[in-house]
């Protein structure tokens, strides 16, 4: 029997019978179509394993997006999208795929059942960009609406901000590392942002509207705002209830996500301060919990005088309420003594209050004994801390509770072992908090 030459490639062959459902047409037009069960793929890029792996990638989202919206997995098994991969604009226009009545749009677009992307330099960002305008159409389409605009683009940034390994696909993930999220920069805009004096207050983030989003910029404060409520969990539970209220507009839904929040107060703008303040790739703010102290064990005011008073500080925790109250214009001389483990590796870090000088964060060693001032009427105390380290004698500027925390990025906190003991007693000097 005389073998015959496939018509195709074999290694088109073999991708086909890996991706399973997932088949092409012919070319038509000079674009190339790709079939999954939840995606139709029009492009006019090559069809490789860049281009079929992207169905494969759609196709394991919506699993995730129904868990996610808590729509029923049932609902959405017919349910599909076409999406437009595009690199010459011109040839879908041609052939009326790209209509005149679109706005103009940075690198997606979505509007009901389908999606416009244009190519990306890296693969990563592509497959984001495409899981973003898919999250756009599952909201819209699956639950009836979208919310408001911060809402509906930075629940797009989060979910579509992925790992994708060795075909697993997974969703939501925390950016642990600026290599290994290629031209996502969201990050590195809120940072740039803080740097040049314009943060943005949670009010600020709110209020952005869908004409906003043709620059870049608002697209990372939506990422993170949506972020923070997502993985705080003082708030993760109320900021999941927002999807049940996507099908009001713009105002109504703002409106109802204030609501939501509004008893909350000045601890919410203190976690927001405390949360943009150390935003890096690994940051989590799930690791980055203020623990206040409960208000039956009441507060101790150090007093000239009187005698020093002692509180412990857990390395493992974020900043910790110690109760203690100072007072504008008096000195105090604070002590620190203990030992704790910072790292657990071939050999464990062993560190005291005054830190390890061989590995730094934010400019200070690892591990130093930090204290900072919180006011009754302040919300951004916690952004300035002061080293303690094993003594300091230091005059209060503002009056306040003073707070306690271990030098050390919130994500790395929770492998600590270790308590530090802190004596604080009146005193006199004429020094300021670094």
């Amino acid at each position: 029997m005389r073998l015959l030459r496939p018509s195709v490639p074999y290694w088109v062959i073999g991708l086909a019978l890996l991706m399973g459902s997932t088949g092409w047409s012919q070319e038509k037009d000079g674009l190339r179509h790709l079939q999954g069960q939840h995606i139709h793929l029009v492009t006019d890029l090559p069809i490789d394993q860049r281009t079929t792996e992207l169905t494969r990638v759609f196709d394991l989202a919506v699993p995730h997006w129904c868990e996610y919206f808590v729509v029923s997995p049932e609902s959405a098994t017919d349910w599909k999208i076409t999406a437009y991969l595009i690199r010459n604009p011109v040839r879908f226009r041609n052939a009326g795929l790209l209509p005149a009545d679109l706005p103009v749009f940075l690198n997606g677009f979505q509007r009901g059942h389908e999606v416009w992307v244009n190519e990306q330099p890296g693969d990563d960002y592509l497959r984001h960009l495409l899981l973003h305008e898919g999250t756009h159409a599952f909201l819209s389409t699956q639950l009836g609406g979208t919310g408001a605009a911060w809402y509906n683009e930075g629940v797009a940034e989060l979910l579509a901000t992925h790992r994708w390994t060795d075909g697993k696909l997974s969703l939501n993930a925390n950016p642990h590392s600026k290599d290994q999220f290629p031209y996502w920069g969201r990050i590195k805009m809120v940072q740039d942002e803080i740097a040049a004096g314009r943060s943005r207050t949670l009010s600020d983030i709110v209020r952005f509207r869908n004409e906003d989003f043709r620059q870049n910029t608002p697209y990372g404060w939506s990422w993170a705002v949506c972020y923070f409520f997502d993985r705080h969990p003082a708030y993760r539970e109320r900021f999941h209830h927002m999807q049940k209220a996507v099908e009001l507009n713009d105002a109504a839904f703002s409106s109802h996500f204030g609501r939501m929040f509004r008893n909350d107060g000045k601890a919410l703008q203190r976690d927001w301060q405390l949360f943009v303040t150390n935003l890096d790739y690994g940051y989590d703010p799930a690791q980055d919990v203020v623990w206040s102290r409960p208000a039956k064990d009441g507060f101790t005011a150090v007093k000239p005088g009187s005698d020093e008073t002692s509180v412990r500080v857990d390395s493992a925790k974020g900043w910790q309420d110690s109760g203690i109250q100072v007072e504008a214009g008096q000195a105090y001389v604070l002590a620190a003594n203990g030992s704790f483990t910072v790292r657990h590796e071939s050999e464990p870090w062993i560190s005291e209050p005054n830190g390890i000088t061989i590995q730094y964060h934010q400019g200070r060693p690892l591990g130093q004994l930090l204290a900072a001032v919180v006011s009754p009427n302040q919300t951004d105390g916690l952004r300035n801390a002061f080293a303690v380290g094993n003594v300091r004698t230091w005059k209060a500027e503002t009056s306040g509770t003073l707070y306690f925390r271990i030098n050390e990025m919130a994500g790395q906190l929770g492998d600590n072992r270790g308590e530090v003991q802190v004596t604080i007693k009146a005193g006199e000097s004429t020094e300021s908090p670094d």
